[in-house]
């Protein structure tokens, strides 16, 4: 069924697809092709575009075989690249902007990840610095015993 183009209820020229209800007295529900090629590259899912039209997920199926000859699910794969086109142009801006986004990128898609070194001990260097730490505690000891007396001899008899 080939959409209808350019009327005074449609300005634009924007395909439509006229979908005839299944009860009669029912009006006509459109199926507007612009839209739904769109919210498909938006990644919005088939019940999301359906219910937009106030139609069933196998309504919108159907006229889009008729008129694509292929679903919902396969215009999808073929339109999808376009919203996440927009995403990664929009990554890549707040990443000018955003250090953490410029850093999450270049995960993701450079293959870059955090330095993580490993550092080997050998016991010689372990007790030396366990000596150096001792003999810190001991000075801060010595220093703070020292300033104490210091205190009683100035303190008034």
């Amino acid at each position: 069924m080939p959409g209808v183009k350019g009327n005074r209820n449609n300005p634009y020229g924007r395909d439509k697809i006229k979908v005839r209800p299944l009860s009669v007295g029912l009006p006509e529900k459109e199926i507007i092709l612009d839209q739904v090629i769109y919210w498909a590259g938006l990644q919005a899912t088939a019940e999301e575009v359906a219910s937009s039209f106030f139609i069933t997920v196998e309504t919108l199926d159907r006229h889009l075989i008729e008129h694509f000859g292929m679903g919902f699910v396969e215009l999808k794969k073929r339109v999808g690249g376009s919203g996440k086109l927009s995403l990664r142009r929009y990554q890549f801006q707040q990443a000018e902007k955003n250090t953490s986004m410029a850093i999450w990128l270049g995960k993701q898609w450079l293959g870059q990840k955090d330095n993580e070194q490993t550092v080997i001990v050998t016991q010689e260097q372990l007790d030396a610095s366990r000596a150096i730490m001792e003999q810190l505690t001991l000075a801060q000891q010595e220093a703070k015993n020292g300033s104490q007396k210091i205190q009683e001899d100035q303190s008034p008899q």
